[in-house]
């Protein structure tokens, strides 16, 4: 019987669905994609990740940058109105 059939048998011969033999192969392909995809995305979402921690930290920098500057600022201000007004120097001490 093999020899009238050709080398090998056939898979209905074999009692196996031919279609579900062939989907093997397509649900294999398609699983290989789906995760090929999700390592594409998880590696997009890394980037996308530590871009805005980068950006955080450029806010965050800038923030304290400013709040220094202001703060400086304002001691500087108050040292000049404590010369220019001893007076009120010596009420705000007290």
């Amino acid at each position: 019987m093999l020899g009238r059939l050709g080398r090998y048998p056939s898979a209905k011969l074999l009692g196996e669905d031919p279609v579900r033999i062939a989907a093997r192969p397509q649900r294999y392909v398609a699983d290989v994609k789906a995760e090929v995809n999700r390592s594409i995305e998880l590696e997009e979402l890394k980037k996308m990740k530590s871009s805005f921690e980068e950006a955080a930290h450029d806010v965050e920098k800038t923030v304290n940058s400013e709040i220094q500057q202001t703060t400086s600022d304002l001691d500087r201000s108050c040292r000049k109105a404590r010369t220019r007004c001893p007076s009120t120097a010596a009420s705000t001490r007290a």
